[in-house]
């Protein structure tokens, strides 16, 4: 094979230094100064270039998306910051920040129509709390133009608190404080509400100190005789501050489609208005593009599809494609008819477009590296373009699948990578760090599985394994239990399977309890089978406590298969349990118990006959159920002439189940 002229490093591309921006790092350490200075710097610097603008935006996207969801730590951090440096006009914009992403976890994170009426009364206090801190922000800092930024965001999204409508048309207050809209001092604040509140640092008598005056920052809403409304009005407020802004248009902008109330018609009427005559046109173009992505771009065209909507959505991606004038949208364009002509088995295709897109960007989606990698060693095995795209996307520190990969072929000297023990193992080293739970390995070996080039699949399942995924603990047990490329091993099977499930796996402690149960039919010991069916019984009970949606059913059948009447005893109170509860497996398993004969100290013919009719009643067709008849009926004409006799002196009204009074 040719060698591929990688760009190797002696180790992958290390993590950059912590900048003075990272605020996540900077509350943690109580650097409140240096932070505090370095935010400061980053705005003033992002008036002159985009690079600048963008540069401070996303420092205050990366603080975001590192907010806990559990409690309020973060809260107290802040208000920490704020009590170091009551000047900080960035200390009470970060807590805007703050406020912003409890609103949306209260609403769901964005799913607004599962929220609960109390997830609701939470999100508008969040905002109440969010709109205090943007006013305190821009009274200590002008120049702050995030600040109305994050308020457009807030209002836009949720809804306008009465006393900012007020504040922002007079430039002057009607109260010093206000409580949320749901207090009252006629009622208490129910216990889920106040609980609810909690988790982000608020209390249901809280009382919010509204600034006196509208900040000098900000100017008149309104123009003329007429009153910019809400978000509208929170983006001209940030082009007062900043007049040549880009970034946070795009944000602007999804507020303008039709999901918002607006059109698409109103994007391009915006983009072409004095507000964008700044812009050059690749940075209109950013703009438009986001009426595609509005139309299409969670939306892939698959088999289910309509034949119509899909040729069209095709076509519109293609225009799209050759329009774009950014190569990142070029990128993601391409990588939509990917993804597309993959969801329709036109594989070939899909690899083409996405060569195509890998050109104009580094792959930097998990599931797209993971497919492309699966698509070029099914269909060009020996090209050197997979190796290309792993190194783009790996050392541009895009996906762990491609350090992974990188990992991988330069460990083993595949797809034209030169052999290199310290790089291939620095480089899997990464991917685990980028992916803790393994999940990529498992994939990734899954990737070579499909196409048949098992040695590869065993490989890369041994490195998850060796780096602590669970999924590969699982996946190696079937491996060796089914012996796939390797000698079957019902001792290896079990191990990998026992590790997996101390791991959580629910899977594998349902295979734990198979593999225990094989062994059982062939203990040769009263010891040896009382250890394999109780191991087996216990592995099943963790298996569904682990949310397998079989383990239950197979708990109780395994209960009642057991040969040891030890063994039965021990575990008969979770089958009699369940039984009462009307679960018809359980029912028809402590059916059986009650019907061995063996057992001298449950066998009990009537009540064996009773709970299968009551099994029977709930589930009539379960194979289970039906196996459990006939072993109670046996196999002799007078045990079946006894057990039909015994149904019939069983009355309507002593059947169990869910809906009869004596369970």
């Amino acid at each position: 094979m040719r060698s591929f002229p990688v760009p190797y490093q002696p180790v992958p591309v290390p993590a950059p230094a912590a900048h003075p921006c990272d605020i996540s790092r900077g509350l943690r350490e109580r650097r409140y100064q240096e932070l505090d200075q370095a935010l400061r710097v980053a705005c003033e610097e992002s008036f002159a270039s985009r690079e600048k603008e963008a540069f401070y935006i996303d420092r205050l996207n990366d603080f975001d998306h590192s907010l806990d969801q559990d409690d309020a730590t973060d809260l107290a951090r802040i208000r920490a910051w704020q009590a170091a440096l009551p000047t900080s006009g960035h200390a009470y914009l970060i807590e805007a920040h703050y406020w912003y992403h409890w609103a949306y976890v209260y609403r769901g994170s964005g799913w607004a129509s599962s929220v609960t009426d109390e997830g609701w009364a939470c999100a508008h206090a969040a905002v109440a709390n969010l709109c205090v801190a943007v006013l305190r922000a821009l009274a200590l800092d002008a120049r702050l133009w995030a600040a109305p930024v994050i308020m457009m965001k807030g209002v836009a999204a949720f809804r306008e608190p009465g006393w900012l409508t007020d504040l922002m048309l007079t430039g002057r207050s009607k109260v010093t404080s206000v409580a949320y809209a749901f207090a009252s001092e006629d009622a208490a604040v129910p216990a889920p509400l106040a609980s609810l509140l909690a988790q982000s640092g608020m209390a249901p008598d809280d009382r919010l100190q509204v600034p006196a005056e509208r900040p000098a920052a900000l100017p008149a809403p309104m123009q003329g005789k007429k009153r910019s409304k809400l978000h509208h009005y929170w983006m001209e407020a940030a082009f007062h501050i900043h007049p040549r802004l880009f970034v946070f248009l795009r944000q602007y902008v999804w507020f303008l489609q039709p999901r918002w109330g607006g059109s698409h018609e109103r994007v391009r009427a915006f983009v072409a208005s004095e507000h964008c005559a700044h812009l050059d046109a690749v940075e209109k173009d950013r703009l438009l593009h986001e009426i595609w992505r509005d139309d299409h771009l969670g939306d892939h065209v698959d088999k289910e599809s309509e034949p119509g909507y899909a040729a069209q959505a095709m076509d519109a991606a293609r225009r799209r494609a050759a329009e774009a004038l950014h190569p990142y949208h070029r990128y993601e364009v391409l990588v939509w008819l990917a993804r597309s002509h993959n969801f329709l088995d036109r594989e070939t295709e899909a690899l083409e477009f996405l060569k195509r897109a890998e050109a104009e960007h580094p792959i930097d989606s998990e599931i797209v590296m993971q497919i492309a990698h699966c698509l070029s060693i099914k269909y060009e095995p020996e090209s050197t373009w997979i190796a290309q795209a792993v190194c783009r996307s790996a050392e541009g520190g895009h996906t762990a699948s491609a350090r992974l990969l990188y990992g991988y072929f330069a460990l083993r000297g595949l797809q034209g990578f030169v052999c290199d023990q310290d790089i291939g193992k620095a480089w899997l080293d990464a991917a685990h760090r980028a992916s803790p739970k393994g999940d990529h390995f498992r994939e990734i070996g899954g990737n070579f599985y499909h196409v048949r080039m098992l040695r590869e699949a065993v490989d890369i399942w041994h490195m998850g394994h060796d780096h602590g995924s669970p999924r590969c603990c699982q996946v190696l047990g079937d491996v060796y239990e089914q012996g796939i490329h390797v000698e079957a091993d019902s001792d290896k099977a079990m191990r990998f399977h026992q590790e997996a499930m101390e791991q959580g796996d629910a899977y594998s402690a349902l295979e734990v309890a198979w593999l225990h149960r094989v062994r059982a039919q062939s203990a040769s010991t009263d010891e040896e089978l009382a250890h394999h069916e109780g191991a087996a019984i216990v592995a099943a009970i963790r298996a569904h406590e682990l949310e397998n949606d079989k383990a239950l059913d197979t708990s109780f059948k395994y209960v009642a298969w057991a040969r040891l009447v030890r063994v039965r005893h021990e575990h008969m109170a979770w089958v009699k349990k369940h039984a009462d509860e009307g679960h018809a497996i359980a029912m028809a398993a402590w059916a059986s118990m009650l019907g061995t004969y063996e057992d001298k100290e449950l066998y009990n013919q009537r009540e064996s006959v009773r709970w299968l009719m009551g099994a029977q009643a709930i589930a009539p067709d379960d194979d289970y159920v039906k196996e459990t008849e006939a072993f109670l009926q046996g196999t002799g004409w007078m045990s079946k002439l006894l057990y039909r006799l015994t149904r019939k002196r069983i009355g309507a009204h002593e059947i169990p189940g869910t809906d009869n009074a004596m369970v």
